[in-house]
């Protein structure tokens, strides 16, 4: 079943989360990918260097597409949002399905989250702890330390490159090559059990409209894809990056 609609006045409230979706790959053995030489390693190494080099630093919002799939009744929602992003403080995601409603709300510092999902009457909090069944760490890994990790296998790969990290308690399988707009990431992320994987495909370093992003919770089988609108062209007010129920009253 699928719902389409549309919502206008969303440009207070976006960011470019962005999250896409494949099957996941096993991360593969580091004994079995082949031994680099120190040259091939530094080239490697470098290459990554750049990859974290180019994540916009500069605070950013959007108007993103959305399409959503319930994974327990199956259902495929089409909305629009908003995503507000200022790398390292803060990221602000909003998700509006049929009439305007609010399907999802993720508010996410390094030190605190909040997320909303109010047509399941769903409100939770949490400090520096990682929820093992929200995306919270997934988002403060992609946004506040993109592509952070101790790397303990690369290899080169047709179009791009390959690494293996290590980032706290989560094991990252990271690779690197070209899409339709140009740019593509493809990360799996597994901690205690959970699973995640994102693929983003831009333009640029800046977020560029026509980027997309696809996210699927392999553990749950929750599934958004985010396709950038229209990207504004002044930064985000500050009220974008406040913690949601501070104005509300709430703690």
């Amino acid at each position: 079943m699928r719902t389409r609609i549309t919502a206008a006045g969303l440009c207070g409230v976006a960011s470019y989360g962005a999250l896409l979706v494949q099957c996941a790959r096993g991360v593969p053995p580091q004994s079995r990918w082949p031994v680099t030489g120190s040259h091939e390693s530094a080239s490697l190494e470098h290459l990554l260097e750049a990859e974290r080099a180019s994540r916009s630093q500069a605070p950013w919002k959007a108007v993103v597409q959305v399409t959503m799939r319930d994974p327990k009744s199956g259902k495929v929602v089409d909305g629009r949002g908003g995503i507000s992003v200022s790398a390292g403080r803060a990221v602000r995601v909003v998700l509006l399905g049929p009439a305007g409603l609010t399907l999802f709300d993720a508010w996410v510092t390094p030190a605190r989250w909040r997320v909303a999902v109010p047509p399941a009457d769903i409100v939770r909090r949490g400090d520096a702890d990682d929820p093992i069944d929200l995306p919270v760490a997934f988002l403060r890994w992609w946004f506040f330390t993109p592509l952070e990790g101790t790397v303990f296998a690369s290899r080169a790969i047709p179009g791009g490159a390959q690494w293996l990290m290590r980032d706290r308690g989560a094991v990252i399988d990271l690779s690197s090559g070209a899409c339709s707009a140009g740019r593509l990431l493809h990360a799996t992320r597994r901690a205690r059990g959970h699973v995640e994987t994102v693929e983003e495909c831009r333009s640029d370093a800046a977020p560029r409209p026509g980027d997309f992003v696809r996210y699927t919770d392999l553990s749950n089988g929750l599934k958004i894809e985010l396709a950038l609108e229209s990207v504004a062209d002044a930064s985000p007010e500050s009220e974008a990056f406040t913690d949601p129920d501070a104005a509300r009253g709430g703690t």
